[in-house]
């Protein structure tokens, strides 16, 4: 009986992996001289791969939505929470620059988010940032 109390035990604490690539999105300039896409600026594919042993519900904490823009299939919109994920399985989120605030421009901007499971010990880390510029060109022809 004790072992089997031990084995359950063991089981129940035995962290998932959550592998998540990239952890780093470094867009570095971004012209927002040019009309923003309907998808934003230079989307990325951010892959998230469950790799323990039982089926895992990742929510995106701390997103930054006034910088960023999120293009993914989700099961909840408040949090924002991926379908679940199956051993073996992943799913593929799209992170785009959406904009960026007063006084930024030609700054580095610079944030994080985390991917967070029940049964995962440590959240994954998405760091990301960008330089907004505005390339204006001019007509020297004349």
């Amino acid at each position: 009986m004790r072992t089997l109390a031990l084995a359950l035990l063991l089981g129940a604490c035995t962290p998932n992996e959550l592998t998540v690539t990239p952890q780093r999105i470094a867009w570095e300039e971004i012209d927002f001289q040019q009309a923003r896409p309907d998808g934003g600026y230079l989307p990325q594919e951010i892959s998230v791969r469950n790799d323990g042993s039982r089926a895992l519900d990742v929510e995106i904490v701390g997103f930054d939505e006034e910088h960023l823009l999120l293009g993914a299939l989700l099961a909840s919109e408040e949090p924002p929470t991926l379908p679940t994920l199956e051993p073996g399985s992943q799913h593929v989120l799209t992170v785009a620059v959406w904009d960026y605030l007063a006084g930024e421009r030609d700054s580095l901007v610079e944030g994080a988010f985390d991917l967070v499971a029940p049964g995962v010990k440590e959240p994954v880390t998405i760091e990301w940032s960008f330089t907004p510029v505005r390339e204006i060109v001019v007509d020297t022809s004349r």
